[in-house]
C-alpha cells in the first residue's frame, strides 16, 4: 500500500525519466469507502496527478454525477489533443481502492488494486483545490464543457 503523496512523486520520477515517451492519456478511478464523501473535493485532488502528467495545459472540461450521485465521471480534454479521464465513486467499499493507467506514445504505466492507496491525507489536497471544485461544480450544471 503506498501514500497518495508517494504515488504522485513515483509518477514524477517515470515521467522525468522518459519510460513511457510522451503521455497521451490518462485514466484515473477512486472508490471511497465513505457514503458522504465529497466527490468534487476527491475529483479536486486527483487533479494533483494530472497536473503532473499534463501540466498546465489549457483544456475543455465535462463532469457528470450519476443519478445515485454515487459517482462522478470528469472528462478533460487539451488543447492538443490529449484526454483524461476521472472517476470517483462513493460508498460501498471497505478499502480505498484506486486505479491508473497512464499511456505514453512509448509505453505505460498501471497502478491498480484494492487497498492500493491510502486515504487522502490534508497535504494531499492540493492548493488549487477550491479552483477545481468550481470548475468541477460549473461543469456539472452546464450542459456544454467548460474551458479549464
Amino acid at each position: 500500500m503506498m501514500t497518495y503523496g508517494e504515488l504522485t512523486r513515483a509518477l514524477s520520477n517515470v515521467l522525468r525519466r522518459g519510460a513511457i515517451g510522451t503521455p497521451v492519456s490518462l485514466r484515473l478511478f477512486l472508490h471511497l469507502p465513505e457514503p458522504d464523501a465529497d466527490l468534487d473535493v476527491a475529483v479536486a485532488t486527483l487533479m494533483r496527478l494530472v497536473e503532473i502528467v499534463f501540466p498546465g495545459e489549457a483544456a475543455d472540461l465535462a463532469a457528470r454525477l450519476d443519478s445515485s450521485e454515487r459517482q462522478l465521471n470528469v472528462l478533460i480534454r487539451t488543447s492538443d489533443g490529449r484526454t483524461v479521464s476521472l472517476s470517483v465513486v462513493r460508498g460501498g467499499t471497505a478499502a480505498v481502492p484506486m486505479n491508473l493507467l497512464l499511456i505514453g506514445n512509448r509505453g505505460i504505466v498501471r497502478f491498480e488494486g484494492a487497498d492500493s492507496v491510502l486515504p487522502f491525507a490534508a497535504e494531499d489536497v492540493a492548493e488549487e483545490a477550491d479552483h477545481w471544485k468550481r470548475r468541477i461544480k460549473a461543469a456539472r450544471l452546464s450542459a456544454n464543457p467548460s474551458e479549464v
